[in-house]
């Protein structure tokens, strides 16, 4: 029931979701946030260490998408 679904928006587009999705975005959201993802990923060099902020910086990606990334687990 949709009672007992958690309402969230979506950070890139700010459309509303209804539950959680494994990468906390809507669909229609999904490839940019990949996109930028990827983007991140590339900056970052073997044993070196950033912290968000010089990572969004080095990146051009904003800082609430990689602090998303790092709740979710996918870097760090």
């Amino acid at each position: 029931m949709l009672k007992d679904r958690k309402l969230s928006l979506s950070p890139i587009c700010n459309k509303l979701m209804a539950g959680a999705t494994p990468r906390g975005v809507c669909v229609d959201c999904f490839d940019e946030d990949e996109r930028m993802f990827q983007i991140v990923k590339s900056c970052i060099q073997i044993g070196e260490r950033l912290g968000p902020v010089e990572l969004s910086d080095k990146s051009g990606i904003l800082l609430k998408h990689i602090k998303r990334w790092l709740d979710l687990g996918k870097l760090g």
